[in-house]
């Protein structure tokens, strides 16, 4: 777990305004390579305060497991996902019959790590905090249920929660998704980081709209991406916890 490393404070909660938060933002400068604001509360004292973190230093290993096939075909220069299902979303929801936990709940923090990437200009789905923030909300906040995350073209958040083997996004309102999708995320609560055989049969079907896709699991997570040369399989592991 990153640990907090100070507070810096903004300004008095009666004084603090959205230009003031983003001009903290524009401005703020970390003493070292692994800082980051994490998030912005009120202390005691009425003022708004940002809690600087810093990371873990536990270093991450990668290895690109395969790369295959050609350029792929058709290319999705834009649209909206409603143009691609085609009335065939899936119907549920599973989030209902697995969790009464509200999604603004196990959203929040999601949500929240995404807005200070945009705030940063980070907003890379592949960022170690945001793959976190999903992975605690799937184990710590949820009971060990799967969630899906997807990133649309215009970095859009859409979630949802499932069993714990199984996510889908039925009861979920995909009107308005942007294609392609910049990344697909979804969670393995039960610790293996792997393409199983409906992952990848998503995968096949969401090809032509789909930049990128991520499986996390317990200290590791995969990668499937398009490239020039075809598609990549990269696979990202903790050494702590695995060794490759």
């Amino acid at each position: 777990m990153d640990k907090i490393v100070r507070e810096e404070i903004i300004g008095h909660e009666e004084e603090v305004t959205e230009d003031m938060v983003d001009l903290f933002y524009e401005t703020w400068e970390p003493t070292n390579e692994g800082e980051y604001i994490d998030e912005l509360v009120i202390n005691g004292n009425y003022e708004v305060t940002a809690v600087i973190r810093e990371e873990d230093p536990t270093e991450w290993v990668q290895e690109t497991l395969q790369t295959y096939g050609s350029k792929i075909q058709p290319v999705y220069e834009g649209g909206v996902m409603g143009s691609f299902f085609r009335g065939t979303e899936p119907k549920g929801p599973l989030n209902i019959k697995h969790t009464d936990i509200a999604p603004e709940v196990w959203q929040k923090e999601i949500n929240e790590v995404w807005e200070h990437l945009l705030r940063k200009g980070e907003d890379n789905p592949r960022n170690r905090r945001f793959l976190n923030a999903i992975w605690n909300a799937s184990t710590n906040i949820l009971p060990g249920l799967e969630i899906s995350v997807i990133v649309d073209r215009n970095g859009k958040l859409f979630m949802n929660s499932g069993s714990p083997g199984y996510v889908d996004y039925g009861g979920v309102n995909v009107t308005g998704m942007s294609i392609p999708i910049r990344c697909w995320i979804h969670t393995h609560p039960f610790g293996y980081a792997f393409w199983s055989g409906t992952d990848n049969r998503t995968l096949r079907n969401w090809r032509p709209i789909n930049q990128e896709a991520i499986v996390i699991g317990k200290g590791e997570h995969m990668i499937w991406e398009k490239t020039a040369e075809g598609e990549r399989m990269t696979k990202v592991v903790d050494r702590e916890a695995f060794e490759l």
